[in-house]
């Protein structure tokens, strides 16, 4: 008998099955949803047996569906983490404003930050702005402040936080927003407790402060978190009272500080006595539950695509008749359609292999997926990307948003390709990037994510999300488009790699391990940029930056990225043609044009017969700035600056690589007509 068809026809069948992104069927969506959202999981609270219950049925889908255990025999990678309940009864306070005195109640009025340790201040309050020390953009809300032996009062997030022209990468939001970091920061000047409160630019029609935040859950190896330093984030309408004595309102101020017009002071008779009380140490182990498909690439098998969404929530509260926060949409939706992926992905033979897991211990700080990359449980060179899916299955009226495509080349063009069938109305982020997910420890380590999520809504956090109100169809569609995309990265030659974007000097940076040397490979060149003027090219390789060697992702932020403005390095470079060479470049001070805008709708930019890469709307002109003397005014559009065409994205690159002190020009269109007018950039106040 003559086999050679027969194999032909499995060769091809093979090849056929390897290539193709399997689709989803919204079936067995239902069946995961109604099981791990279901009261019976008591909503999946960390060491509670309804979360032991989601594992085990988690590990048995993985099994049945036919993945391989990440580690020899052991569907679950452990983790120990130490969960200290702040004692409510215990913490209060007392609040003085011009010798009036307030009571203090947890968690109504105030609730202490996961890693606030305990103890007792009295103490008067100063107001630090936003509490930022910021050298890289000039920004320091510390200068000529005394807080040794004070009660710091900050804002949260970072200046101009929903403003794109913010120098702290616009919308995007940077590390120095993070709690612990200014917390560390106000210890280390000296201070004695550290108030968070959120502004009146950001505060919620009805502000409800997070009761999990009475819990501080850290992991068990994570060190010392005996410090006496209380670190508590308080209501806006508590604190409010304490600008009176200045004839301000914190929005006025807000709005100072987000102008950057520099704000802080001490507060005249404001003072405060606060005690915050813990109760005993519980520790806990946690567990991610992870599975494996095996790539068939030799080449290729030990780079992995990591696929992931958790499946903890809050467990059970006493807040009234239902005490369950059953999270249907956080996260049951994330983690039915990984268990559904991991499926449909299980009988394929994709080049890459793919890791299927849910992480535990998300609401408590992305411990899960930080324990993963931390614990030594997952190599990081292995991991070439990271798909994170978290609340899924809401708002099938609007955009699935989608995270991650500002920085990685082609990863919005690869997502927009996968999006056939029952086409999703896509919002791309573009720089935003949240750290409230466990895409963000990926993020932080310098690998390239995707994370989809299809929007907050009245449940969010709330005991009413359960599964009635849930969109199948919705996790349907997101199963599918997250599919295909996993078919092309599992299968493609090359994958989207990290891109480091340094705006001041008009770079796209990826880290290139793969040659020899290794370095900082340049991927493109802006026209007109400080880049271009000293001689960068597409292609070239940056082996070293201040005598240091450029030797993986991190070095390239460190060494390159946020280079301090005022300083100068050397960078040793390996050109396209292979010759070596050394160029000497030099962060300026950031040019301050002393304008707040806005993108340009596309109605408007149809209108001006602009391209969709023209034109910022100016909504502001700040008084006393270079951009008022140089004539410009609200409504009108920034169109170029020094020849350049600029957008609301690109404007303050430009003024960043101009700097401080030098005369440029300014393109506008007002009125229908054109203009052109000189500013002199000034340092930011």
């Amino acid at each position: 008998m003559n086999t050679t068809p027969f194999l032909v026809a499995c060769l091809i069948a093979s090849s056929v099955l390897a290539a193709a992104a399997p689709s989803v069927d919204g079936t067995d969506l239902r069946i995961h949803l109604e099981y791990l959202a279901a009261d019976e999981r008591g909503g999946r609270g960390l060491g509670s047996d309804g979360i032991d219950q989601t594992e085990q049925y988690i590990a048995r889908w993985f099994e049945e569906s036919g993945l391989e255990p990440f580690q020899p025999s052991k569907w679950f990678v452990e983790f120990d983490i130490r969960q200290t309940r702040f004692d409510v009864e215990r913490s209060h306070g007392e609040l003085t404003t011009n010798g009036d005195r307030h009571g203090l109640l947890a968690p109504d009025d105030f609730v202490p930050l996961p890693f606030s340790g305990e103890g007792s201040v009295d103490a008067d309050i100063v107001f630090a702005g936003y509490g930022i020390r910021a050298p890289e953009f000039g920004y320091d809300d510390y200068a000529d402040l005394d807080v040794i032996d004070k009660v710091v009062l900050v804002l949260r997030y970072e200046p101009g936080h929903s403003d794109p022209s913010s120098e702290f990468d616009g919308v995007a939001t940077t590390s120095h927003a993070l709690f612990t970091r200014k917390a560390e920061l106000a210890r280390e000047l000296g201070a004695r407790a550290l108030l968070v409160v959120t502004g009146p630019n950001q505060v919620p029609r009805r502000e409800e402060l997070n009761w999990e935040a009475q819990r501080a859950v850290t992991m068990a190896s994570s060190g010392d978190d005996d410090t006496s330093f209380v670190a508590v984030r308080i209501a806006h309408r508590v604190i409010a009272p304490l600008f009176d004595n200045l004839d301000l309102d914190l929005q006025t101020i807000q709005d100072d500080l987000d102008a950057r017009r520099g704000w802080r002071a001490a507060l005249p008779g404001a003072h405060l006595e606060l005690t915050v009380q813990r109760e005993e140490n519980e520790s806990t182990r946690a567990r991610n539950v992870v599975g494996v498909v095996r790539g068939r690439d030799p080449e290729l098998r030990d780079e992995w695509i990591v696929i992931g969404a958790h499946h903890d929530h809050l467990g059970t509260r006493d807040t009234g008749r239902d005490r369950i926060y059953n999270g249907a949409d956080d996260n049951a939706s994330g983690t039915a359609v990984v268990l559904q992926l991991a499926r449909a992905w299980a009988d394929r033979s994709p080049a890459r292999s793919l890791l299927f897991v849910t992480f535990s211990a998300e609401e408590s700080g992305l411990l899960g997926s930080r324990a993963m990359l931390t614990q030594g449980s997952l190599d990081l060179n292995s991991v070439q990307f990271m798909i994170n899916l978290d609340m899924v299955g809401r708002n099938p009226g609007s955009p699935l948003r989608v995270y991650g495509d500002g920085y990685a080349r082609g990863l919005e063009g690869l997502v927009r390709d996968a999006n056939e069938g029952p086409r999703i109305d896509l919002e791309f982020a573009g720089l935003d990037m949240p750290a409230n997910s466990d895409h963000a420890p990926f993020f932080e380590a310098n690998i390239p994510v995707l994370a989809f999520f299809s929007g907050f809504h009245a449940q969010y956090h709330r005991v009413g999300d359960e599964v009635d109100h849930i969109s199948i169809d919705r996790m349907t569609d997101v199963a599918n488009l997250t599919s295909r995309v996993i078919g092309d990265l599992a299968n493609e030659a090359a994958i989207p790699r990290f891109l480091f974007r340094v705006g001041w000097l008009g770079v796209e940076l990826a880290y290139d391990g793969q040659s020899s040397p290794v370095g900082a490979r340049v991927l493109s060149v802006q026209d007109g940029s400080p880049a271009q003027l000293l001689g960068f090219h597409a292609g070239d390789l940056l082996t070293a930056a201040a005598g240091s060697t450029v030797d993986s992702g991190p070095a390239i932020d460190r060494q390159i990225v946020q280079l301090p403005t005022d300083s100068s390095a050397t960078i040793e470079v390996v050109g396209r043609d292979g010759n070596r060479s050394t160029i000497d470049i030099r962060r300026p001070v950031s040019g301050f044009l002393g304008v707040q805008f806005e993108p340009l709708s596309r109605r408007e930019r149809d209108r001006l017969e602009l391209p969709f890469n023209r034109g910022a709307l100016v909504v502001d002109v700040l008084p006393d700035a270079p951009a008022r003397e140089a004539g410009l005014r609200a409504s009108d559009v920034i169109v170029a600056v020094n020849g350049l065409g600029v957008n609301d994205e690109t404007l303050p690159e430009r003024l960043s690589q101009i700097g401080a002190g030098k005369p440029t020009e300014i393109r506008v269109l007002r009125d229908g007509r054109q203009l052109d007018l000189t500013a002199i950039l000034a340092v930011r106040p």
